[in-house]
């Protein structure tokens, strides 16, 4: 019997897969866009996002810098989509990629140049929205305008690793001003809160609305934001006062039923609050989780960190029954855990974090059977139907920047991970 690969022999392995077999960008976007998943100038789903992998793994084989070039190339010369507050489209995509693609030699200069300064509208024409929003008493904020993915929590991560403080000051303002409660007919509701349903967040009566939780469309997005800017020296009035509600409010939200810690991912104004969720990025635990230590890291809350490697802990104890990850992506599958788990067990310093690492990544790896789950003859695991399995946030490419970084042992060389507000 040949015996099994090492995990982590077994992610290089994979790495290099991915990287070759992407390589081929008229081939892969030929595939890609003939089943319907790619956006091609989108950094979720488009060669923005592609050539993420390849700025990354560039700062080990410099030949790949080639190959980022070319990708980030290809989502320029694709029709743009149109620019929301977020980063993952328009605009604000090409910026991030290019700002990973750049590394330390200044390459890209003009572009980013002309990219930080229509982000900087970008961001100061939202901010007054949400301002005049607040203004005329409007009641509710939506999620596409405060998310991490179409809205200012994304915007705002990115205006601070450029480092652009004054075009990301309006964005913290107007998070700032979220934890501000508001009263909807006698009723006294967090500021966050959402006249959308929870099922595909269509607009509802403020009564039926939700409080989202969770890292991509929630609080935890929000929070992770105040903390990286406070860290990185990106600070505006009322920022401290800020996380301590947005920490609190989790805090006070978290459940415990005897297999471990966990947050519901929406609330109800009635109580009603989903099932636990899977162990994801996007609306789970580990996102949760990660959000409340970056703010213990970033405010100096011993508290905060604890809490947020108890209920880590709790997520990977061989014993915790919970619901499946779906398939290998960073948004909601197992590459997404691995990448959290991995910061988070190497700032804390937390051994029995680091050492469900090697499971972590062979769930991964058994997610994505072959090279590329969906390129390679053979279907994925039963059950498992990807958004899109080429991309960067719920496909190969974030898979292979995950299990690059703990193939590696060594922390992302390029900031890709501020796509996802934790790191």
């Amino acid at each position: 019997m040949t015996p099994a690969m090492p995990p982590w022999d077994r992610a290089a392995q994979y790495v290099e897969e991915v990287s070759e077999r992407f390589s081929d960008i008229e081939a892969t976007t030929r595939i890609w866009q003939a089943g319907d998943s790619c956006v091609p100038s989108s950094l979720d789903r488009g060669c923005a996002g592609m050539s993420l992998l390849y700025a990354e793994l560039a700062h080990r084989d410099t030949a790949h810098r080639a190959l980022a070039h070319a990708w980030l190339t290809a989502a320029a010369r694709s029709r743009q989509e149109p620019s929301t507050a977020g980063i993952f489209r328009g605009a604000a995509a090409l910026s991030f990629a290019a700002h990973c693609a750049a590394g330390h030699g200044g390459h890209y200069a003009r572009t980013l140049a002309g990219l930080d300064e229509r982000l900087a509208a970008m961001a100061r024409a939202w901010a007054e929205r949400e301002a005049r929003r607040v203004a005329l008493g409007e009641a509710c904020v939506t999620i596409h305008a405060y998310d991490a993915i179409t809205g200012l929590a994304g915007l705002g991560g990115h205006l601070v690793a450029r480092g652009l403080t004054g075009a990301a000051a309006p964005v913290l303002e107007a998070v700032v001003a979220l934890t501000d409660p508001i009263e909807v007919s006698g009723v006294r509701l967090p500021g966050w809160w959402v006249a959308q349903d929870t099922a595909s967040y269509a607009p509802t009566a403020v009564r039926e609305g939700h409080a989202n939780l969770g890292m991509a469309h929630g609080v935890a997005g929000l929070l992770a934001l105040l903390s990286l800017a406070w860290r990185d020296g990106s600070r505006v009035a009322g920022q401290r006062e800020a996380a301590t509600v947005l920490a609190g409010y989790l805090l006070e939200r978290r459940r415990d039923d005897g297999d471990g810690v966990w947050w519901p991912p929406m609330l109800g104004l009635d109580g009603a609050e989903a099932a636990r969720p899977r162990p994801s990025w996007c609306y789970g635990t580990p996102g949760v989780a990660r959000a409340l230590y970056l703010a213990g890291a970033a405010f100096d809350v011993a508290e905060w960190r604890d809490a947020a490697v108890r209920a880590l802990r709790s997520v990977l104890r061989p014993s915790s029954t919970q619901p499946p990850l779906n398939g290998p992506g960073l948004c909601h599958g197992w590459a997404g855990l691995l990448q959290i788990t991995w910061r988070t067990a190497q700032e804390s310093s937390d051994d029995e974090l680091a050492a469900r690492l090697p499971w972590i990544a062979a769930r991964l790896l058994d997610a994505a059977p072959g090279a590329v789950c969906g390129t390679v003859p053979g279907a994925a695991r039963p059950g498992y139907v990807p958004d899109d399995p080429f991309g960067f946030l719920t496909g190969a490419a974030g898979a292979a920047l995950a299990l690059h970084t703990c193939a590696t042992g060594t922390q992302p060389a390029t900031p890709w991970e501020r796509a996802l507000l934790i790191a």
